[in-house]
């Protein structure tokens, strides 16, 4: 063999080696892919079927180490740390789950979720802003927007938020009935009225519908009317108050 008959077969060799080498390499990557994916499947399956939060935690944290930076993962577990009262564990959580995934709403909308139980309400309100700025029709974002606005005392900005709640579900009361109440608050009994008769229109069985839209027709001094619908919300539900 010649010298140019050596060089080609040492190189040939080293190719052969360094593509081994590859398949080895992407081999073991795809078994940890698919045993991180095994893991997310298990801590989901724990979470949303069995409520076992300390063995969702540990598979969701064994999916991690062989995937860390599968979003999904990161908003699962941060699901799982909010349920167990970790607050600023979760709320790292889904901040890791935003920016791996920065045009997916989720993780805004469950750290909007999470600001708003901690009764952080301008953090809410930018988190739910967020989530609306990637999916503009988002129904829950923007339900969630308009109540986190209402109980930041700013009924008027919370309004544009539910009316464009309502048009994106039309068969969903909940938009109409805080939207009723952010009228209540603007000194408007006439429009919560209206608002709380296209909730119970949308949902016949809505007990507080009918309850607030009493309170509504009675603040107009349509006193029968509030009756009767007093006596509906007590129908469908006798103990409300």
């Amino acid at each position: 063999m010649g010298i140019l008959g050596i060089l080609l077969f040492a190189i040939v060799t080293a190719l052969l080696l360094l593509t081994s080498r590859d398949l080895l390499r992407s081999r073991s990557a795809r078994r940890r892919e698919d045993a991180a994916e095994e893991s997310y499947a298990r801590g989901f399956h724990l979470l949303h079927r069995q409520g076992r939060l300390d063995e969702a935690e540990a598979a969701l944290r064994t999916a991690l180490a062989g995937s860390p930076a599968h979003a999904g993962v990161w908003n699962t577990l941060g699901l799982v740390l909010r349920a167990k009262g970790d607050v600023a564990a979760a709320r790292a959580a889904f901040q890791s789950a935003a920016r791996i995934a920065p045009d997916d709403a989720t993780p805004w909308l469950n750290l909007g979720e999470l600001a708003a139980r901690s009764r952080d309400l301008r953090a809410a309100i930018t988190a739910f802003r967020c989530a609306i700025a990637i999916d503009p029709t988002d129904r829950l974002a923007r339900l969630n927007l308009g109540n986190a606005l209402f109980r930041a005392g700013r009924p008027d900005e919370a309004i544009e938020s539910l009316e464009e709640a309502a048009r994106i579900a039309e068969k969903d009361a909940q938009p109409l009935y805080w939207l009723g109440f952010c009228r209540i608050a603007m000194s408007d009994p006439a429009g919560a009225a209206l608002a709380f008769e296209e909730a119970v229109r949308r949902e016949p069985e809505y007990a507080r519908g009918y309850w607030a839209l009493a309170g509504a027709l009675s603040a107009m001094g349509r006193s029968e009317e509030a009756e009767a619908a007093k006596a509906r919300a007590l129908a469908i539900d006798p103990h409300l108050s």
